[in-house]
């Protein structure tokens, strides 16, 4: 019945005590009544919420909006859970199960609840599928927050603990009612207690949302092909009609499923009148409340501001030809498809969504078109963002140049402008071995490889690199090939080490393509990941957390975050929320620790060490010698050498002197990670203030020292202190918000040297404590974040042959690609 529903209405005996013999228990010591719990009837009044704004009348999926049915037929069961102050104030269930296979009861038949003089609560839950497990002696609180939810494994799921209540779920049209819930404050419970009178009756209200989904594909470049709601929440919670209702979220158990795809237009039922044209998808879910973010102005930001479990309506289609490309298209849900992104109980939502053309992915945050990506900007990593739908891949394609921007000699006599342009260090000393021009051949292998599909298994290297040769290294060149092709599915994540090296070619003559060697002239690391910091925001002061694709980025609270500060550096700058190769943010005590460590650098170095897969030399031993000197080029080795850890106690590079050109210098002990040329290669395709060698993707950068600064143990002990951290078994938690909303450093440990202390060079103090290199020098050793569970240091320093952690840092947004 599409208006006021009908009211239900149980009248027990008013003159009768029912009294039974109930288990003693202790949390009630003190009820004037503990020696014996009386049970009494009640008098239970109950109402169906009745049309509000946004709200379906319709309370069960088989009874369509606007046609007459049994009021009767909506609600089937009925739980009762009663909660009762203790001696301590606090309210604890009763004990006394309460659950009616039907309704209305049949004569006879009385609600019964625990008398008592003391304030309580009535929990109220029809269309519960049985009787609802709780703890012995669970308080309201805790059976709100751990008790109050089962887990569902999908939309149709009609068996025990599914969305639906069914009282015959293998008939060819089972009968299915939607869990509804009410909750009411007692002050007493005696034989006249009513609960609900007839003006004010217990409210019962779905504990689900409906969204209805209207599509029409009206583009002529577009095909749409399939529709999927995803992100949703598998929590169904028994009682969400209270004003304190939350669902919050957890980045190590998120508890959400994807609905299956359903074929365009066939999955969905056609629209009529108004509708004529469009495609009517109707879903039921669990609410699922994600909050509002005000800062969002079009649609076209919200999936880039989406935070993480929302729920969102993806479009698959196709375009192009020879051959056709896949696009999807992503609206995030809630009030609006601009700022809001929760799904609210007992409301239904309704979108209408016209595809009239295919649209820019560049310009639209909605829209995810599979066509290549090429990276624009040169660095030493790459994040490769998996396709969201099952079957796709994406395509990334990345620049070579970077290695004859280090080889290259820009005084080379008779050197073409564009060798020019890439030579900016020279480390090849112009020999022809190592000088790359646009007609030099080369080719790229996997050094590692840890990269799994969304089955753990991992991917094969040959799977990824679809690209692993070409010619040339400059892209302005007609003929040249200068990238690397990797291919990612959906699912995928892991991170790959890759190297290149120069390809002779046979001939003679003085043509640098004629000589080549074995040697790695440049190698780079890709970490497959579906987080995705490239989301532009206006830093808003006292705000600490901004959601972006998969996870968040971050400010922090000190001088060089704040306008106005010591250094003010990052007033427009964010963190991300995890280490540099972490295949998970972390965030809690449960989260793998392995998932959340992420990957381990050398100060100086671009390249990543990770577990047991990397071989040690000396530092003092390596390099080749300039004439008539003892100094060694360690740099230049490490990049031939990208997985040999350097073994030394102190600073593993041997610098020549800056003041002495013939020295070929590539580094500096003073400069920011190494790089004393970090303010003159930016016309080289790299990106100005930024250490050659840092092992960020582009638009990112190592941290400087001072992005720490307000990392504290004043409050230790304490539970999310205000602009401090807290540290527990799995790492620092630092709370500038005060609120509980903690950033999350795990215990990652280091890689030690052997000399340091005469042991073997392996993973050291991991589960114990935390570090995170900065970017800045600190005389012969350099800055770094320090903890464990007795101190923190944000601005300590250490030997630079030690391999930390880094967590990178942007000082403005830039698009990658």
């Amino acid at each position: 019945m599409k208006y006021a529903q009908d009211i239900f209405r149980m009248v027990a005996a008013l003159a009768l005590f029912l009294a039974a013999a109930c288990t003693k228990d202790p949390s009630f010591a003190g009820q004037a009544d503990e020696s014996n719990c009386v049970l009494v009837p009640v008098t239970l009044n109950l109402a169906i919420a009745p049309d509000e704004p946004g709200t379906p009348t319709t309370k069960a999926d088989y009874e369509p909006e606007g046609e007459s049915h049994d009021p009767a037929s909506e609600i089937k069961t009925i739980q009762v859970l009663q909660f009762v102050e203790d001696a301590a104030g606090v309210q604890r269930w009763t004990g006394i199960p309460i659950y009616f296979d039907h309704w209305p009861l049949l004569a006879g038949e009385n609600v019964t609840l625990v008398a008592t003089s003391r304030p309580g609560t009535v929990c109220v839950i029809a269309n519960s599928w049985g009787p609802i497990p709780l703890t012995s002696g669970v308080s309201l609180d805790d059976f709100l927050t751990g008790e109050n939810c089962d887990l569902v494994d999908g939309l149709d799921n009609l068996t025990g603990g599914g969305i639906w209540y069914s009282p015959n779920p293998t008939a060819a049209t089972p009968d299915r009612y939607l869990r509804m819930s009410g909750v009411k404050t007692l002050n007493s419970v005696s034989l006249d207690t009513v609960i609900g009178s007839d003006s004010d009756r217990l409210t019962l209200k779905r504990n689900c949302a409906k969204v209805v989904v209207k599509v029409k594909d009206s583009a002529s470049d577009v095909t749409v092909e399939a529709v999927q709601l995803c992100g949703i929440n598998r929590k169904y919670y028994y009682v969400t009609n209270r004003e304190s209702f939350s669902d919050p979220y957890s980045v190590s158990n998120p508890h959400r499923i994807d609905d299956v795809e359903r074929a365009y237009p066939d999955g969905g039922v056609a629209g009529t009148g108004a509708d004529a044209g469009y495609t009517v998808y109707t879903y039921y879910v669990p609410a699922n409340l994600r909050g509002v973010d005000n800062t969002v102005t079009t649609q076209s930001e919200k999936s880039a501001h989406a935070p993480r479990g929302a729920t969102c309506f993806r479009v698959y289609g196709k375009y192009g030809s020879s051959p056709e490309k896949d696009v999807t298209y992503t609206y995030f849900l809630g009030a609006n498809l601009t700022t809001d992104f929760n799904l609210e109980p007992n409301k239904k939502y309704t979108y209408t969504i016209d595809i009239t053309r295919k649209g820019s992915a560049s310009h639209d945050g909605r829209i995810e078109d599979l066509d290549d990506v090429t990276f624009r900007i040169d660095a030493n990593s790459y994040m490769l963002v998996p396709p969201t739908r099952s079957g796709q891949v994406r395509t990334y394609k990345i620049p070579v140049r970077r290695a004859a921007v280090f080889w290259n000699d820009p005084s080379r006599p008779n050197t073409p402008e564009s060798w020019k342009h890439l030579g900016v260090y020279g480390a090849g000393n112009d020999a022809k071995t190592y000088v790359l021009t646009e007609d030099c051949e080369w080719t790229v292998q996997a050094i590692w490889n840890t990269v799994v599909d969304k089955n753990g298994t991992t991917v094969p290297s040959a799977t990824l690199l679809t690209v692993s040769s070409g010619k040339g290294f400059d892209p302005a060149e007609p003929g040249s090939q200068p990238y690397i092709s990797v291919q990612v599915g959906e699912g995928m994540s892991g991170n790959l080490l890759v190297a290149l090296r120069k390809k002779a070619v046979e001939g003679t003559g003085d043509d640098p393509k004629y000589f080549a060697s074995d040697d790695i002239l440049w190698s780079w690391h890709l970490w497959v990941t579906d987080y995705n910091p490239y989301v532009q925001w206006a830093p808003i002061a006292g705000t600490y957390f901004y959601n972006v694709p998969g996870g968040d980025i971050h400010r922090y609270g000190g001088d060089i975050w704040t306008v106005g500060g010591s250094t003010d550096e990052y007033v427009d700058g964010f963190i991300m929320d995890r280490n540099l190769g972490a295949t998970a943010a972390g965030g809690s005590s449960s989260i793998l620790e392995d998932a959340s460590k992420g990957l381990y650098y050398q100060f100086g170095r671009k390249d990543p060490f990770r577990s047991g897969n990397f071989s040690t030399i000396k530092a003092n031993a390596t390099g080749q010698e300039p004439e008539g000197a003892a100094l060694k080029y360690n740099i230049k080795y490490s990049v031939w050498h990208p997985n040999v850890f350097f073994d030394y106690n102190g600073n593993w590079t041997a610098y020549e002197s800056p003041d002495d050109p013939d020295n070929n210098v590539l580094g500096s002990i003073s400069a920011i990670w190494n790089d004393h040329k970090a303010a003159e290669h930016q016309e080289s395709y790299n990106e100005a203030g930024k250490s050659f060698y840092d092992p960020c993707p582009p638009g990112w950068r190592l941290p400087l020292r001072g992005t720490w600064a307000n990392f504290s143990t004043a409050y230790w002990t304490a539970s999310y202190p205000t602009r401090n951290t807290k540290y527990n078994a799995a790492g620092l938690f630092y709370d500038p918000a005060g609120d509980g909303s903690a950033i999350y450093y795990p215990n990652a440990g280091i890689i030690r040297p052997a000399v340091w202390g005469s042991f073997d060079v392996a993973f050291f103090r991991v589960g114990t404590n935390g570090f995170a290199w900065s970017a800045s020098p600190s005389g012969v050793n350099a800055g770094e974040l320090d903890f464990n569970s007795a101190s923190v240091s944000p601005s300590n320093s250490t030997i630079r042959t030690v391999a930390c952690p880094v967590r990178c840092v942007r000082v403005a947004f830039v698009k990658p690609y």
